[in-house]
Order: structure tokens, then sequence, then C-alpha cells
């Protein structure tokens, strides 16, 4: 039976000698895994910054935020209420004649920016809570095809470790630190 290269890549331990009896499962060498490596190191790098990451949206650093977004909705509110009053007020002096006609601008536009700051703060609260609300998602999506990834490459890793399909005499088609390309014989087993 030939035993072939799982990948283009060097063999870097020969395990199995020439004309030895090997059974089931015995290794019989292993296959460079470098580039298997550092997919597996950027992974595990890719896992750490998603977890600083999630943390910056949990504890005291979220709170605070929607602290300061809370804050800036009341403030807006409170503007607004004061706007609407000296609106009503100002209204109520131009259909009485104390104030002039050219005042009914300034007076609406004052009173259409309260209304827009509100809006615009309102608009903000709702669109921090749903980021909050997906932030969980988003991590959870991010953990499980990190925890894939790796699984994946540690399969690859694995597989560059040959070990014998069935029992036999080994016959070398390959030696320690000769390069091998994907699926030429490295060895037979008769």
């Amino acid at each position: 039976m030939d035993v072939c290269s799982p990948k283009d890549g060097f063999v870097i331990k020969m395990l199995a000698q020439e004309g030895e009896v090997v059974q089931v499962g015995a290794p019989l060498l292993e296959m460079d895994s470098d580039w298997e490596q550092r997919m597996a190191e950027r992974i595990r790098t890719r896992e750490a910054l998603r977890l600083i990451d999630a943390r910056q949206y949990t504890g005291e650093q979220m709170a605070l935020v929607i602290a300061v977004a809370q804050a800036a909705l009341d403030s807006a509110e409170a503007q607004f209420k004061e706007a609407e009053r000296k609106h009503h007020s100002d209204t109520r002096l131009l259909e009485n004649g104390a104030l002039t006609a050219e005042y009914k601008p300034s007076i609406e536009a004052k009173f259409a920016q309260a209304t827009f700051d509100r809006e615009r703060a309102r608009v903000d609260m709702k669109q921090l809570k749903y980021f909050i609300d997906r932030q969980g998602e988003i991590q959870d999506l991010a953990k499980s095809l990190n925890e894939r990834y790796a699984a994946d490459i540690q399969k690859r890793i694995e597989r560059l470790k040959i070990a014998a399909p069935t029992a036999g005499k080994v016959k070398l088609c390959a030696q320690q630190g000769s390069f091998a390309q994907l699926g030429s014989k490295l060895l037979e087993i008769h």
C-alpha cells in the first residue's frame, strides 16, 4: 500500500526505518506543519482580541457609555420642554402684538432645533441599545467561528503526523528533509 503526501511540504521526521515491520497506527513520519502552526496562532490571537473587544461592551465601561447617552437624552428632553414653553409663550406674544413678525423665524428655528436635538438623542439611545443587544450575538458567532477554525487547523496538523494505514514491511520513497508534492509517494507498506 502506498502512503502519499497530504500536502506540498517537507518531511521533517522519519519515524520508520527501511525494512521495519509496522502495525496499523504505528507512526511513520511527520510533515512540515509551520503554515498550520502559524494559522493556529493567528486564530488564538484573533480569539484573544475578540475577548478584549467583548469586555469593552460589558461592566463599568458599558454602564458609563449608557449613562452618558441617558444624560444626553435627559438634557435634550429638558431643553425641548424649555423650548416648547418658550415657543408657546412667544407665539402668544406674537398673536397679541407684543412681538413683531420679524421674530417669528427665530422663534420657529429655535423650537425646530430643540425638537431635532431631542429626536437625535432618542435615536442615539435606540441605536446604542440595539448595538448592545446585537453585540452578544456577534461575539457568540465570532467565538463559534474561531472554535471551528481552530478545530479544523488542529485536524490538519494531526493529518501531517502520518501513521501506518495497514500492517507490513516499510519501503521508504522519501527521506527526512526531502520535499514532497501533494499526492507523491512517501513510502510503501508491503
